[in-house]
Parts: structure tokens; sequence; C-alpha cells
């Protein structure tokens, strides 16, 4: 097992470790009941703060403003689908490297998003607590000494906290273990779903969790430690599949190129489906040679189109973030 994990790296599987961190401001309604001179107050009075901050200056603001904007952002790891609406007064901090966003008037008053690819969620925790920990020696959060912190969002009532993470599970998925999987996911209070509502390929998994009533760094050692048992599962059915259904894989992987060469046919599940045979072929260091990132930004960019409207008309752009690949 031990050659066999040094040739697959976590990250090829859990994709994405994301913490998320959110508070609301102590004078202020919540966002559905904020006015629009509300939210300027809110902007001012966080970046008050915020530039204060010797790292301050490694982040870019922006406004979420626009569908283009949400779509951009999405695919850097910083919105997710099920996101609330922005409005004018929505402005995004990125930082430099992509691993941490700053959200003022989105969800909630403030989010805070440190996000690493592989198993990191200490790491991911650490850059988002610690611009937390820094806001509060300047600005007062609501919080009540039973409740915890206080949100519009009441599963997120106490510790403001929810754990995301993006897992590509194709062998679990190949050798029927998957049920097995969201059961187990299931008992412990974790949303575990694929991305096919998205019509992405079912290779691909979202998991999250939330347990307001949990201390903050105990959940975060719970996903670590769930997400890790959910990625040895992988690796020890990828080292199957390695074994008995390997040719199979290849062939589809060539049958795919194929299909995305002619530039006929295609659909955001080919395309994704082409990703995740990219992801597992390169995890196991065989057919292509693709850094991660770049296999992750077109699966990402892939991914946008749940954002669309009328998806057809990016089809073609979104098969052509792939050539480099094919």
């Amino acid at each position: 097992m031990a050659s066999f994990m040094n040739k697959i790296a976590e990250k090829y599987i859990c994709m994405s470790s994301s913490v998320n961190v959110y508070r609301n401001l102590k004078d202020f309604k919540f966002k559905n009941s904020l006015s629009l001179e509300d939210e300027k107050s809110i902007y001012n009075t966080v970046c008050s703060s915020f530039y204060k901050l010797p790292y301050s200056d490694r982040f870019n603001f922006e406004r979420l403003d626009s569908k283009d904007k949400v779509i951009e952002n999405f695919k850097k790891g910083a919105i997710y689908p099920d996101d609330t609406v922005y409005t004018e007064n929505s402005y995004i901090g990125i930082r430099d490297d992509f691993l941490c966003f700053f959200k003022i008037n989105a969800k909630e008053h403030i989010e805070i998003i440190g996000t690493i690819p592989g198993v990191n969620f200490f790491r991911s925790s650490h850059f988002a607590y610690e611009i937390e920990s820094d806001l509060e020696e300047e600005l007062k959060f609501s919080f009540n000494t039973k409740l915890g912190y206080l949100f519009e969002d009441i599963s997120l009532v106490g510790n403001g906290l929810k754990l995301r993470a993006v897992l590509h599970l194709p062998a679990i998925n190949s050798f029927n273990l998957i049920d097995f999987v969201k059961k187990k996911m299931k008992l412990k209070n974790i949303k575990f779903y694929n991305l096919k509502k998205f019509d992405i390929c079912s290779d691909f998994y979202f998991m999250e969790y939330t347990a307001k009533n949990e201390e903050e760094f105990s959940l975060i050692r719970q996903m670590d430690k769930f997400v890790f048992e959910i990625v040895d599962l992988e690796i020890e059915n990828r080292r199957k599949l390695f074994e008995t259904k390997l040719d199979y894989y290849k062939e589809k992987y060539e049958r795919y190129k194929m299909i995305l060469n002619s530039k006929k046919d295609i659909d955001i599940n080919v395309v994704t489906t082409f990703i995740s045979l990219c992801f597992l072929l390169q995890s196991l260091s065989l057919a292509i040679d693709c850094e991660f990132k770049f296999l992750y930004d077109c699966f990402m960019n892939a991914r946008s189109s749940c954002f669309l409207d009328e998806k057809e008309k990016k089809l073609y752009e979104i098969s052509n973030s792939l050539m480099e690949v094919v």
C-alpha cells in the first residue's frame, strides 16, 4: 500500500478543503432585513478595521454585483451554488494566492473562507480564523452567552462554521461502495451528494458539515478524520482498479478524447467525465501529463454552468478549455 500511496496525491481525491467562518455585527439587523444604507455602513465599518491588519494589502476587493462576477469567483472556490443572492453592496476580498476569501454583505455580514487542495482543514482554518480573531479585537460580533454567535441561518447559530470538501471518487463508484459511504455520512449528519444534479459527472461529490453545538476545532478534527477515511477507501479501491480495470479506463479516456476532438454532441457531463478520467489517470501517473491546477480549473469552469440559464452558449468555450489536455 505504501508504494501505491506514493503514486496518488490526496489532492486528486479531496480536491479542496474549505473552512467557512461566518459572523454578524452586533449593532445591525440580519442580512435580509438590511437597507442599502445599512449595507454600506457594514462595508465601511468592516473595511475600516480590516485595512488596519498587516496582511490586508494581500487582498483585492471587488463588488459581487453581476452574474459574471459571481461565476468568476465561483471558479476560484469562493462561492457555492446555494449561496444567497448578492446585492450591489456585496463585496469579496481575494487573497493574492487564492487560498483565502473575505466576503462582506453576502450570506451573513461577514464570511471568511480558507481553502486548500487535499485534506487540509486545519491549515484552511488558520487562514480563516486568523482574520476572524484579528477583527474581533476591533469589531463587536453578534453573540449570546447561551446560544453562541447569532445568525439569520439558524444552522450556523453557535459556532458559525461550515466545513466543505469536493471529492473525486471514481474507484468507490466503480466498485459500488458509494451507498456504504452515504450511509456512514448520514449517520454523522454530514451532507454528502454527487454533483449530477448539475449535469456534472457522477464521480464528483460534495460534502458539507455543520454542528452548531460543537467546539470549532473539535468539528475540524472530525471533518479531517471523516474525509481521510473516504480518501483511504478510495486509495484502496484505486489499487484494485489499477490491477483489474485499468485497460477499461484507458479505452474510455481515448473514446472521450475523440468525442471532444470532434466537437460534436458535447455537453457538461461529457466534459466533466473526461476531466474525471484525466484526474484518475494522472493520479496514477498514466496517460496524460497535466498539472493538477489546470485540471481543477477546467473542472470549476465546467461546474460554473450551474449558474447559467443557457448552458449551450458556454459549451464550446468549456470544451475548448480542455483542448490543451486533449
